[in-house]
């Protein structure tokens, strides 16, 4: 183990090409780099919950550069592709016309090719005298400012400013300002702005060859006030959009009301284009105000009707933004999190990433996504990677909201809900029973993962066995029963909740196959998170693993949970009508309770988990000689392909799976399934299994660090802060170089969920709030709301104290152990000293009290001293199978 440990090693820092205000409120970008542009469009994008909008230049478009993009919650298309003779159906997020395009021309002066062109930055930049990108992330406005300088000599100043609005009575409605100032030149221009219907699905390189033509523009036109309209619809799945678009010019705060003005219509492009003349040192300010319906949203019939009636109401830009200022500052008083730190260097660096990662989590699920039948797509709303599905990352994702707006969680798991059917009929198409819900899930709920997917590193198209990963359903319930947990919404539960649980419970009752040699339970044919084994080596005809230890353990904890479910969490009126309605007999009850004392787990001759069975005669890797030959190996998958050379036969792992089970589950749950079992739980096995895989792991997920940080902290706190710090700047410094295809879902909410729960030790699992705190030495301070069951608390910890504020008169909590209150509503301070002295103490009498009970009776108890079960027969435990006196102190 130790050999282990001396091999992991931190990363080099990594220069960080952003810079922020003292108040770390904004995301600031100094100068151009044509490199880093799409991953900045995709950082910058804004968003409320509805749509979201890449951070897009209003004067780009699509050009290897560039990549605008516009999301709307739900908005899928099917298309299918040829490739290599065998045709490939996928479901994409669609990229929705583009509503950006700003820009202008002078006029005045005819250059010799005839006429000027429209601005634009060009790919190099070169054109560029000054740059300036903040994303102001309190009030949720991108700001730009750049000073260009044409082939002529004539500099111009361009200021622009940019929201999609958050308030809930007008989220349809979305803004531009833009401010021209001639520096050094006067004279006549063209400003033109339009809606680009002609954009496609073109932000992930590897997917080009695939068909991503989805929309066909079905009208467009003046409008008869004022402004333009375009209306399109996806081809195949007949999702509607209108946008329409309001532009006026302005100086000094006054209308330009006679200016010139004319329509100009492409094929799939309208443009209205305003003619004026424009003073040296004088500002022209361009106001675009864009309304964006579709035939889903609440309230209309019709689309276009609904567009064109919110833009002729719309107010001014500064009206609507000081409403949409107004919806982010209440986010922010629910949503913050304030993280201090013991460091000068790259001062307020953790507290920007921080916030950045809340920004984006509420750009694609925020208050105006309630009753939307949408999913947390995975690469959120920012860009096309991994189609925009919605994956199992919602375990790292739905924490965050469901501690504080729980009402999201329910929206996002009532959206699973809602996909039950395809669920059950996608197991009956398995062959198997109850509820199978997909590895890629999109509009309809069935599987949407490829059966072939692009190796970018060889080139080739290979075989696609992720849909195996049927963990998926596990992860759905685990949010199910950590949203009641914290809530006690006994409606979702008994309406939504329970049945999904019954139907999950059921699929894995029926894939757990009874091994009549070992009297065990086994799961066959299946992948783990880890990614990289898809199948045996030496079987490449049969797909899918044996055993998968994460699969197992967690079927059993759901079974166990279930059971309890149905015996005594759910009101009893409800628990019979339950059992009568989807037919739950005790036969099916007790074939569950068979399953959480026979289920399989394979170990290591030393006593590891094995990842699944085979595991351990896997040959290893060489990880020195890699790292050594490609620098960067955590798509170590990809690498050993493109030498023709197989991930199946090494021990190795793309990101957490055994150790999976660590980062959801305590020690002592773990501990009481595998007594249940009637397995051993020596008390290092947790730690041992964490170092034996962090050396086998490549960390090709952002999930991995996250994950590792997460489980390291209780035996390394250095190298766990350092995995987690890593895990904080993935995106926002792009360490896998892949966040300009979007965001990372999983891993911006994961890492607010250590902070909460594994740094501050808020768990809300029980009955009461406890509050456990961990801070590492490099924290200083974490504070933040929450919401426990119904009440609304502020939590703060330092190394010294924990601050608890609850609106709630008499609010009952603990604190390590403690009991503490906080009265009348008002901030309560508990010293960690006391409240640990006062845990000690406790546990100083009890251990007293058990010793004088052990020398009374002399002898002794007739219960396992390690895990408390009474003996059956008077001899051996029944959980763990230590006889009577082996290593027992009294022995």
């Amino acid at each position: 183990m130790s050999k282990e440990k001396e091999e992991q090693t931190s990363e080099p820092p990594v220069e960080h090409d952003f810079t922020w205000d003292k108040d770390c409120w904004t995301l600031i970008y100094k100068n151009y780099n044509p490199k880093k542009v799409q991953l900045r469009e995709c950082l910058c994008t804004v968003g409320n919950g509805i749509f979201a909008t890449r951070g897009a230049s209003e004067e780009s478009s699509f050009d290897g550069v560039n990549y605008p993009g516009t999301y709307i919650v739900g908005g899928y298309n099917k298309n299918d592709t040829d490739i290599s003779g065998q045709m490939v159906s996928t479901e994409d997020m669609v990229n929705f016309p583009n509503w950006l395009p700003l820009t202008f021309r002078i006029v005045s002066e005819k250059e010799s090719s005839g006429s000027n062109s429209w601005f634009s930055i060009d790919k190099e930049g070169s054109n560029l005298q000054a740059y300036r990108l903040e994303l102001d992330l309190k009030n949720g406005v991108l700001n730009r400012k750049i000073t260009v300088k044409d082939e002529s000599g004539r500099i111009t100043s361009i200021n622009s400013r940019r929201f999609v609005n958050m308030h809930t009575t007008t989220p349809h409605l979305a803004g531009i300002q833009y401010d021209i100032t001639p520096e050094n030149w006067e004279g006549e221009i063209q400003i033109r702005s339009s809606l680009d219907g002609s954009v496609e699905n073109k932000g992930v390189a590897r997917y080009s060859q695939l068909n991503n033509k989805h929309l066909k523009v079905m009208a467009k036109g003046k409008i008869e006030k004022e402004g333009i309209f375009l209306q399109a619809t996806t081809i195949q799945s007949r999702f509607e959009v209108c946008e329409a678009a309001r532009t006026r010019c302005f100086v000094k705060g006054k209308r330009l009301e006679n200016v010139n003005s004319q329509i100009v219509e492409e094929e799939e492009k309208i443009h209205e284009i305003f003619t004026l003349e424009i003073k040296k040192k004088q500002t022209v300010n361009v106001e675009k105000i864009v309304s964006l319906h579709t035939h889903r949203d609440r309230g209309s019939l019709e689309t276009k009707e609904a567009c064109l009636a919110h833009l002729f109401w719309a107010p001014c830009f500064e009206d609507i933004l000081k409403v949409s200022s107004l919806k982010w500052c209440s986010l922010w008083d629910i949503c913050d999190m304030v993280v201090e730190t013991n460091t000068d260097t790259n001062k307020g660096l953790e507290q920007i990433t921080t916030r950045v990662h809340i920004y984006h989590l509420l750009t694609v699920v925020s208050l105006n996504t309630l009753g939307y039948d949408c999913g947390a797509p995975a690469r959120g709303l920012h860009g096309e990677s991994y189609h925009m599905h919605i994956f199992w990352d919602e375990l790292f994702i739905l924490p965050f909201y469901t501690l504080r707006i729980p009402q999201l969680t329910k929206t996002l798991l009532i959206y699973r809900y809602t996909r039950l059917a395809m669920a059950k009929y996608l197991a009956q198409e398995k062959g198997f029973e109850g509820a199978l819900f997909p590895w890629q899930s999109g509009s309809l709920g069935i599987e949407e993962s490829q059966k072939i997917h692009l190796n970018p590193l060889s080139g080739k198209w290979d075989p696609d066995s992720s849909s195996l990963q049927r963990h998926v359903s596990l992860a759905i319930a685990f949010n199910i029963f950590r949203y009641y947990g914290t809530t006690k919404d006994f409606y979702f539960m008994e309406k939504y909740g329970s049945e999904m649980i019954i139907e999950i419970c059921r699929f894995w009752a029926s894939c757990s196959t009874l091994n009549k040699e070992t009297g065990r339970y086994e799961i066959k044919g299946v992948m783990g998170p880890d990614e990289y084994h898809e199948h045996y080596d030496e079987d490449e005809s049969k797909s899918g693993l044996n055993n998968n230890c994460y699969t197992n353990v967690m079927v059993v904890w759901l079974m166990i949970k279930a059971l309890k479910m149905l015996k005594s969490d759910l009101r009893p009126t409800y628990r019979k009508s339950l059992m009568n309605s989807f037919e739950i007999t005790k036969d099916e009850m007790s074939l569950w309770e068979d399953i959480t004392k026979k289920m399989t787990v394979i170990f290591h001759e030393d006593g590891i988990w094995s990842q699944f069975e085979g595991y351990e005669k896997l040959e290893e890797l060489d990880w020195t000689g890699y790292r050594k030959k490609y620098n960067n190996i955590e798509r170590l998958d990809r690498i050993l392909k493109s030498e023709g050379i197989s991930p199946n036969k090494f021990k190795l792992s793309k990101q957490a799976d055994v150790c999976m089970l660590f980062y959801l589950l305590t020690s002592k749950e773990l501990s009481t399934i595998f007594y249940s079992l009637g397995y051993p739980f020596p008390t290092d096995i947790i730690q041992r299994n964490i170092y034996y895989y962090l050396a086998r792991t490549s960390h090709g997920s952002t999930l991995s660090k996250l994950v590792f940080s997460s489980i390291l902290q209780p035996y390394d706190t250095g190298l766990a802060f350092d995995l987690f710090r890593q895990a904080l700047q993935s995106d926002i410094d792009d360490l896998q170089g892949t966040t300009g295809e979007g965001i990372h879902m999983g891993l911006m909410g994961g890492t607010l969920n250590t902070l909460a729960t594994k740094y501050a030790g808020v768990d809300t699992s029980r009955d009461l709030l406890h509050v456990k705190p961990h801070l590492p030495p490099a924290l200083s301070k974490i504070s933040f709301s929450m919401e426990f069951r119904g009440v609304c608390v502020r939590v703060s910890v330092d190394h010294k104290q924990v601050k608890v504020e609850a609106e709630r008169q008499n609010f009952l909590f603990f604190v390590r152990g403690v009991l503490c209150i906080c009265k009348g509503g008002k901030p309560t301070t508990f010293s960690l000293k006391e409240t640990e002295v006062n845990a000690q103490g406790k546990k100083k009498v009890e251990k007293e009290e058990k010793e004088r009970e052990e020398e009374k009776e002399g002898q002794c108890e007739d219960k396992c001293h390690v895990c408390a079960k009474k003996y059956e027969d008077g001899k051996t435990c029944a959980l763990c199978g230590i006889s009577q006196c082996e290593d027992c102190p009294m022995g």
